[in-house]
């Protein structure tokens, strides 16, 4: 497989289809809503506390409802974030298939396998975690194995279970192809995350800077990960190739 070309490829698939951008967008604006309401939310119990008039009861309260709100946030959050996820694989696989793109036939096909990308979702992530409580290494190899799993999810129609191991035979069935790509997926997240921090130094217009770039690193990735895991699937056992 000609890594260098499935870059490219991930390149001009993302500038010719700018609606791929609308799910994470989106998501991203939603998310941030939510997290200033579930601020506003806790911002009366915040001010009653620090001018010390609230009983131990009360306080104890406070707590709890800071817990439920954080754990509503965060599965709101969670579930936005796998929506939008889901959307641009459904709205790449198109583009790929038919060349064309569109958010009604994202959203109604991601509805479709809501099921099986949460099932698969919840299982990577425990996996995951699991894998970095035991001294980090077996975390990363697992995201390693693991990565072309929601993926599979859509592009084989297949169950969240079952995603998982398609995804951990592709990775095995080519393991120095996918060796690479997983190195090309990490430096483009310390990129991403080298122009953040220099975003983050910008008042006010590096936030929106950096949803854009967010966006971006996004779909990017995603379209990468897409356009790999059709060709390894099309052509096992090939070797990775960077040649222009």
């Amino acid at each position: 497989m000609n890594i260098t070309a499935v870059l490219k490829d991930s390149f001009d698939l993302m500038k010719r289809n700018w609606v791929l951008f609308v799910p994470f967008l989106g998501a991203f604006v939603l998310m941030a809503l939510i997290s200033l309401i579930s601020v506003g939310t806790l911002v009366p119990f915040g001010d009653f506390q620090s001018m010390g008039q609230v009983s131990q009861e009360e306080a104890i309260g406070f707590a709890g409802t800071s817990l439920l709100v954080v754990f509503i946030t965060m599965l709101l959050s969670g579930i936005i974030g796998l929506l939008a996820h889901g959307m641009t694989i459904t709205m790449i696989d198109d583009a790929l298939k038919t060349e064309k793109a569109s958010l009604k036939g994202g959203w109604s096909k991601t509805l479709h396998s809501i099921v099986p990308l949460l099932i698969a979702s919840v299982l990577v992530g425990a996996i995951v975690s699991i894998g970095f409580i035991l001294l980090v290494l077996p975390g990363i190899i697992a995201i390693f194995f693991l990565m072309f799993s929601v993926v599979a999810v859509i592009s084989d129609q297949t169950n969240g279970f079952s995603a998982l191991g398609h995804s951990a035979r592709t990775v095995f069935r080519n393991f120095k192809t996918t060796v690479v790509l997983f190195l090309i997926l990490i430096a483009l997240g310390v990129l991403f995350g080298i122009v953040s921090i220099i975003l983050g130094l910008i008042p006010i217009l590096g936030v929106i800077l950096g949803i854009i770039a967010s966006a971006v690193f996004g779909v990017y990735t995603t379209i990468f990960l897409v356009i790999s895991y059709n060709n390894l699937e099309s052509n096992p056992a090939t070797q990775p190739d960077a040649t222009v």
